[in-house]
Formats: C-alpha cells, structure tokens, sequence
C-alpha cells in the first residue's frame, strides 16, 4: 500500500508512505506472529472494531527486508 499524506515539515507539503501490511481473522493471529519472527521486522496490532489483526512493516529499512525475502522466496499463486 503507498499513502500520500499532507505533512507540513516536507518542502512541497505533503509525504509518501509505504506500507506493507496483512490481515488476517483474529483466529490466525498465529500466523502473523510467525511471519512477524521469520522477518524479524513490523508489528502486530488488533483492530479493536472489526475481528482481525494486521502486521504491517512501514520503516524503509525494514521494507527492504520484506522485499529481500520475497526476492529470495517468491510467491507461488495463481493469484
């Protein structure tokens, strides 16, 4: 997911942000505990108005984490 966010500290007004986040049923929060402990990068939060849980990575540095394993390990999916 990229964001374009009003931000008054950057020159022309505004920033960009990436984000890598997935969201699963509160009954896989396993899941993403794994993810989260294979990586070694992002958080884990529960989403208090719906039954789901999403870890999301969003610092440049550890993106390039997320990317180099999916580089390494791609996805298999028809998808």
């Amino acid at each position: 997911m990229m964001a374009i966010r009003k931000n008054i500290k950057c020159l022309i007004g505004y920033s960009v942000q990436v984000v890598f986040q997935v969201e699963l049923h509160k009954k896989d929060r396993a899941i993403l505990e794994l993810i989260k402990s294979t990586l070694g990068v992002g958080i884990i939060t529960d989403k208090k108005t719906r039954a789901t849980v999403n870890y999301t990575v969003s610092c440049i540095r550890d993106l390039k984490v997320v990317i180099a394993h999916f580089d390494k390990y791609p996805l298999i999916t028809k998808k």
